[in-house]
């Protein structure tokens, strides 16, 4: 579960997979199956499941964090990854 604000959504990137793609890629040419999760969708690539919140701080993201992760605690999730940008 690609689970953050702006950057984890792909708001700013050219194609909306922002880091996610490249990350996929990565953990499947590892030789990992690959499954992404999350309530919304976003970008071109197809597996684009995100639980990415433009515009939202750390405290909103952990809201939907505890919200999203227990729906789906019984799949055989291994992976929710954080990115959260703290700017001042």
């Amino acid at each position: 579960m690609p689970l953050g604000a702006s950057i984890t959504y792909g708001l700013t990137s050219s194609d909306g997979n922002g880091y996610r793609e490249f990350l996929r890629d990565q953990i499947v040419d590892y030789g990992n199956p690959v499954n992404m999760v999350g309530s919304r969708r976003n970008g071109t690539m197809e597996d684009n499941d995100v639980e990415g919140w433009p515009g939202y701080v750390i405290s909103q993201v952990q809201a939907k964090a505890q919200t999203a992760v227990p729906k789906v605690n019984n799949s055989k999730r291994s992976v929710t990854m954080v990115w959260e940008q703290i700017c001042n």
